[in-house]
């Protein structure tokens, strides 16, 4: 139980414990816990804050992003060679890179775990033996497109 110590505004509380619940055990006792409160020393002042220009929303960058793999190759200084395995693998999957995402990859290093990422490479063209395209063997169970009736009283209802 929690009760405010005798001569403080709400700075500190005080809470006692005597003995714990499990037999043959005991707590540490806590005479008082201090809160953190906002000090002086904590906040910015106001003549040293810099007005910072808000970032754009989510959806204004994702707007503003890259989707050709071929810019994304340009802007970043790599290697015509990379291209035309990004360009087969962009058939498979879409490329959206913000600007901001962009800024934090490396230019010149195809290794960018950032920019392997979002980089469609051509090996992922290859087929794979054992591979399937539905592995849970859902497509029969799809009387519409986006909605799964596999079991019955349950549907999944896939939105995007």
């Amino acid at each position: 139980m929690f009760k405010r110590a005798p001569g403080f505004r709400g700075a500190r509380w005080e809470t006692t414990f005597n003995e714990a619940r499990v037999p043959g055990t005991r707590l540490a006792r806590i005479d008082w816990c201090r809160m953190i409160t906002r000090s002086p020393a904590l906040l910015q002042r106001e003549d040293e804050a810099k007005p910072l220009a808000p970032p754009p929303a989510w959806q204004a960058q994702l707007a503003g992003a890259i989707r050709d793999p071929a810019e994304l190759c340009r802007r970043l200084g790599l290697n015509e060679a990379w291209q035309p395995g990004a360009e087969a693998g962009h058939a498979l999957f879409e490329v959206r890179v913000p600007e901001a995402f962009l800024s934090r990859m490396r230019p010149n290093d195809p290794s960018d775990p950032l920019l392997r990422q979002v980089m469609p490479l051509g090996e992922e063209t290859l087929t794979t033996p054992g591979f399937v395209t539905d592995p849970l063997a859902e497509a029969v169970h799809t009387p519409a497109k986006g909605l799964i009736h596999k079991y019955a009283g349950r549907v999944l209802l896939i939105t995007s």
